[in-house]
């Protein structure tokens, strides 16, 4: 069911902040909100580094592993050969 428009023409919507920011009494639980966020956001990305990090420990060690496999098999097929 539709709600119907108020008849003295204001909107029916609620501004998300005050106009002026120090009027609002939450401006400080707000702050403290962003504070946290930015603080979650911080532990999250020395999360992603470190993750990056392990990421990059694997590929090395992969790299070191398939060059020694490779070299292993060229020795291996040289020695067939007279």
């Amino acid at each position: 069911m539709a709600v119907p428009e108020p008849s003295n023409g204001s909107s029916n919507t609620v501004p998300l902040s005050s106009p002026t920011p120090n009027s609002s009494p939450d401006t400080a639980s707000d702050v403290e909100a962003i504070k946290r966020a930015a603080e979650l956001l911080r532990v999250m990305n020395a999360q992603t580094k470190a993750e990056n990090d392990v990421v990059r420990l694997a590929n090395a060690q992969m790299r070191a592993a398939l060059a020694k496999y490779d070299s292993q098999k060229q020795k291996g097929s040289q020695g067939g050969r007279t």
